[in-house]
């Protein structure tokens, strides 16, 4: 469960880093004559992250050379910036437990009954990565308003965004129809290999719009990284209980 745990924090940090456009040509792409722009605040009012939700279930498959691996997972969201990360076995036993904030990473590990703790700044440090672009896992689109133009061009039923937040280069593919992000790929510092994120069935409430499914590939030594997200609850208000385990041993990340 510790390289499941380390897997996740890649996978929740790896979005700080410059970001590359990719466009998969299986995606379905709407074209339409009468898009012409889309406005970035109309994206940014699908973000799933605009509003608290639950996510019941996150079935998480990850596939390297060696062998493949499942495991269960619920998220809690409470806005602008608290996640609630549970990581269970496939038999519904909790393993570990992860709250990331603006400023904190908790993390209980009930296999090695371990307790990770420490700053944002020290995972960035030790990971090379920032937690600011978590949210583009559920297909959101965040932008640095303040240096971006507000409106996009759409050419084929595609608009492509850069932005950069939080030193990060971004750029999006979007769907200009649905207002969200269909696909985009990411080139970390640390080797300059593209990692490449697809989004896919697509479910919504009201204005709010996410992927069910995502799919990472080219993440380390790991071919394919899947994740469908199932028992959405949004919006959502409740409480994120994050307890240390009682006489956990307690490592600060560094």
């Amino acid at each position: 469960m510790q390289k499941i745990i380390l897997i996740l924090l890649i996978i929740t940090y790896m979005t700080g880093c410059s970001v590359s456009k990719f466009r998969d040509q299986n995606s379905t792409v709407v074209n339409d004559i009468d898009l012409k722009n889309i406005e970035v605040n109309d994206i940014k009012r699908k973000n799933l992250t605009s509003v608290g939700f639950f996510i019941r279930r996150a079935e998480i498959e990850i596939i390297s050379r060696e062998e493949k691996q499942k495991f269960l997972g619920t998220i809690k969201y409470n806005i602008p910036d608290r996640f609630l990360i549970s990581l269970r076995s496939t038999t519904g036993i909790e393993a570990a437990r992860i709250l990331i904030t603006s400023d904190t990473i908790l993390i209980n590990d009930r296999v090695s009954k371990t307790l990770f703790f420490g700053a944002q700044v020290a995972g960035r440090k030790k990971y090379g990565f920032s937690n600011i672009l978590l949210p583009v896992l559920f297909g959101d689109v965040i932008i640095n308003q303040k240096k971006e133009p507000m409106i996009s061009e759409c050419e084929n039923g595609i608009a492509d965004i850069e932005s950069f937040v939080d030193g990060c280069k971004v750029n999006y593919s979007i769907d200009c129809k649905r207002n969200k992000s269909i696909s985009l790929a990411i080139t970390r510092d640390i080797d300059n290999k593209p990692v490449y994120i697809k989004y896919d069935d697509f479910g919504s409430f009201e204005s709010i719009s996410f992927a069910k499914r995502v799919r990472i590939s080219g993440l380390n030594n790991f071919e394919i990284i899947s994740i469908k997200f199932s028992k959405i609850e949004v919006p959502w208000e409740g409480n994120l209980e994050f307890i240390p385990g009682n006489n956990y041993e307690q490592i600060e990340i560094k």
